[in-house]
């Protein structure tokens, strides 16, 4: 739950967790692409271990937002 509170007090949208981890795919893939060095798979690894973060983020993210709609349609919560 921390990860979902700090993604809302920084202001993260779902669509800016998309677009990173569209770019960290990206990225990922150009690496992959190139031929490697030990250097190159150390960034590697740190790009996998990235993109790899920023899903779980996203993917917090979507289950809170399910629970939220989840909440307010079964106690019929509505926004003041």
């Amino acid at each position: 739950m921390g990860g979902e509170l700090a993604n809302a007090l920084t202001g993260t949208t779902m669509t800016q967790l998309r677009l990173k981890n569209n770019e960290l795919e990206r990225e990922l893939r150009s690496w992959r692409s190139k031929g490697k060095s030990a250097d190159e798979d150390q960034e590697i690894i740190i790009l996998q271990r990235q993109l790899a973060d920023a899903m779980r983020s996203k993917e917090r993210s979507e289950k809170v937002i399910y629970l939220r709609y989840f909440i307010i349609d079964m106690y019929g919560i509505r926004d003041a």
